[in-house]
């Protein structure tokens, strides 16, 4: 891993994003995200950029979900009947998107900044990565080319997944979901000039891995994942080349394995929610940080056969969740009176870290 992390890259993935959480809190715990200037990602992992980037920490958004205001959220993203879903006008408002975002917003800020005004304050940039469907082509919405536009109004860009949510638009027409076209946008990230080394964080589910179910969302979601999965793999490649070629840039990809939860329209449990967010910190944990060459790139770094889930109802003595006052042990009451644990035979971690002597 690079020794000096400038810029973290977060793929989008709905209800995943609390895998993501547990991975960035270990990198925070372990002093990794210091020297972080730009925060990018798509959907979910924008919107996790731009709350890291006004003050929030992973655990305090983790904890979010247990207050009132995260509970009524989750509940509105969650507990949708997705057999509607071909509705033109999506089924949840992204009203409801926006709104949780201005609650969060007010938290930490007097008012929702721009991308530029957010720079101005905290020295640290966006990038919110949509796809401009009038335009036919993938967006960069970052201060340089938007400086204007509230950064809400760009994350609700990016996390406009068609059907699912209302339309999005602007004088220049209609903007989609930029898992449309780049769910793991470190390619596009890596491009910019001042990006050196680079963190970036992603949920994958097994190549041949399935949600069961006969009927036509569970085939939609499966289709849609493998979709995913390929164009994934693609932005992997291309940014390693990329990053071959420029001399003193690194990078490091962490790809955290699920299994058991669809990416939205599915009610998580408080069982669930913890079991993704351990995984994503523990996965993260084992990557360790160790540095690796470029003949290393692609190597994992985590043996495939030693299992790191919770499978017992327990936490493990060096859980993020522990020792942090009341809102732990709140969280820790949810998770012991949750429904038994759905437990994964592994959990593997896919690393390609390139790095130039």
């Amino acid at each position: 891993m690079p020794d000096t992390i400038d810029t973290v890259v977060l793929a989008g993935g709905g209800l995943r994003g609390l895998a993501l959480l547990g991975a960035l809190q270990q990198q925070l715990d372990a002093g990794r995200l210091e020297h972080v200037r730009t925060y990018a990602g798509t959907s979910v992992g924008a919107i996790i950029a731009y709350l890291l980037v006004i003050g929030f920490t992973p655990i305090e958004l983790f904890v979010f979900f247990y207050e009132p205001e995260g509970v009524v959220f989750f509940r509105q993203v969650t507990q949708v009947d997705v057999s509607l879903v071909w509705r033109a006008n999506g089924l949840i408002d992204m009203n409801v998107i926006a709104e949780a975002l201005h609650v969060l917003t007010r938290r930490k800020l007097d008012t929702v900044p721009t991308l530029q005004s957010l720079h101005d304050v905290f020295q640290k940039d966006l990038v919110s990565v949509t796809f401009h469907q009038t335009r036919n082509r993938t967006e960069m919405l970052r201060r340089e080319t938007h400086g204007d536009l509230s950064c809400i109004d760009a994350l609700c860009r990016s996390a406009a997944l068609p059907f699912l949510f209302t339309p999005v638009r602007d004088a220049t027409g209609l903007y989609l979901d930029g898992a449309i076209s780049h769910n793991f946008p470190v390619d596009l990230v890596m491009t910019l000039p001042t990006v050196r080394n680079v963190l970036a964080i992603r949920t994958q589910c097994a190549a041949d891995y399935r949600i069961p179910g006969p009927n036509v969302m569970m085939t939609a979601h499966n289709l849609a994942m493998t979709i995913v999965h390929h164009q994934e793999n693609h932005s992997i490649r291309t940014a390693e080349a990329c990053c071959m070629r420029n001399s003193g840039s690194g990078l490091c990809i962490i790809s955290v394995p699920i299994t058991s939860v669809m990416v939205l329209g599915f009610p998580v449990n408080p069982t669930e929610s913890f079991d993704l967010f351990s995984c994503g910190y523990q996965t993260a944990r084992e990557c360790g940080g160790r540095n690796r060459t470029n003949d290393e790139a692609g190597k994992s770094c985590l043996d495939p056969n030693k299992s790191t889930r919770i499978t017992d109802g327990s936490l493990p003595a060096d859980d993020p969740l522990l020792g942090r006052g009341h809102d732990a042990d709140a969280a820790r009451k949810l998770f012991h009176e949750a429904p038994e644990i759905h437990a994964e035979e592994n959990v593997l971690l896919v690393v390609h870290p390139v790095e130039n002597p």
